[in-house]
């Protein structure tokens, strides 16, 4: 009977982490909005920020409830390596950074579950 088990196992485990990646996906998609907020979280988009806009705003100000470029300019930490989350700010920033905070977080929140996602396959395809 344990061979039969084995040999079950053995025929259908391409299927079986098939599946459990489409379930870790589905999963990490329905908890997005459950998250929370970071300790740094803040801190590293305010990185990005500054970033953002040393590389392409110097010229332009922009004053809303989650963004104030003068206020980022005076921060000066423009070169602390955040080029992984420019393309977030330049979401916000087709926005016109009118964003509400809750959603700042919560895209922030979905691109990084993506790249987590992305590098367990990569990794997975890797040992297979």
């Amino acid at each position: 009977m344990l061979n039969k088990g084995m040999q079950w196992l053995e025929k259908n485990s391409k299927i079986l982490v098939l599946l459990f990646f489409i379930l870790l996906f589905i999963y990490g998609c329905a908890a997005g909005n459950d998250y929370g907020i970071n300790t740094d979280e803040a801190l590293q988009r305010r990185h990005s920020l500054a970033t953002y806009i040393h590389l392409f705003l110097q010229d332009e100000d922009y004053h809303t409830a989650t963004f104030d470029s003068d206020e980022v300019k005076k921060y000066g930490m423009t070169a602390y390596g955040s080029t992984v989350q420019l393309p977030l700010v330049f979401i916000e920033h087709l926005n016109d950074f009118e964003m509400t905070y809750e959603q700042i977080y919560t895209m922030r929140h979905y691109y990084n579950f993506f790249w987590f996602f992305l590098y367990i396959l990569l990794t997975i395809s890797m040992v297979i």
